[in-house]
């Protein structure tokens, strides 16, 4: 069974790849182009079930942090089946996922006890 530690370094991952290789395109670029918003999608849904899986006590320590809308949001699309709002998903990755990059390393530098439960 992974930790909450290997959950989040996942999530930090995935928060690079869209930090470094989609956030730097234009708007334009990533609504014209289905290869980038599905990378950017199947990022999202990775970051989704990986914060649906750290444990309680890091959850409850930093609830400020929207876990169930960041697990809610993997479900919507992993079964949205008619499609995807991409403007949400330009939004999402603009505004909410460099301010979860700092939060999840903020969590990773500080909560050694909390994260290897």
């Amino acid at each position: 069974m992974k930790t909450s530690r290997v959950n989040l370094e996942i999530v930090l991952k995935e928060i690079n790849f869209i930090l470094d290789t989609i956030s730097p395109l234009s708007e334009t670029v990533f609504e014209n182009d289905p290869l980038i918003q599905r990378a950017t999608v199947l990022s999202l849904i990775i970051i989704g079930e990986e914060t649906g899986k750290v444990n309680k006590a890091i959850k409850e320590k930093y609830f400020n942090l929207p876990w169930e809308t960041m697990s809610g949001m993997r479900n919507k699309m992993v079964h949205n089946y008619d499609g995807i709002d991409t403007a949400i998903v330009w939004k999402t990755m603009n505004d909410d996922i460099p301010v979860l990059k700092k939060e999840i390393e903020n969590i990773l530098f500080n909560e050694d006890e909390l994260l290897d439960k």
